[in-house]
């Protein structure tokens, strides 16, 4: 029962890991397109990470079934989604290098500032 707990503190670590990189890569990213990425990808290692935490203690198999099931549709639709955005964007001409508007200007997490 140890071991169990102790996995699933390790996995919900992990996905505080994926969250924090993905809100520091919101922030930090210029492009929309980056963005999107980084928002696809550790959100969704995030996601995924805090479900199995879950699913290293489940008590009981119908709860295991619902959280594989949530997991697989969460795999499929945070990609699909994903790409539709940046489909949509590129379609309608959203330019690579920079951002549609900044409601950051003038404070310190600016991206448009550049590197510190």
């Amino acid at each position: 029962m140890i071991l169990r707990e102790i996995l699933s503190a390790g996995f919900l670590g992990l996905a505080m890991f994926f969250f924090l990189v993905t809100a520091v890569g919101l922030f930090r990213f210029r492009s929309s397109y980056a963005r999107l990425h980084i928002a696809g990808k550790c959100l969704t290692g995030g996601a995924l990470s805090s479900i199995l935490a879950y699913l290293v203690v489940a008590p009981r198999a119908a709860v295991f079934a619902r959280l594989v099931i949530a997991a697989l549709l969460l795999l499929f639709t945070n990609a699909l989604g994903t790409h539709a955005i940046a489909r949509g964007a590129h379609h309608t001409g959203v330019d690579i290098d920079t951002l549609e508007s900044n409601s950051m200007e003038g404070t310190p997490f600016d991206p448009r500032r550049g590197p510190r």
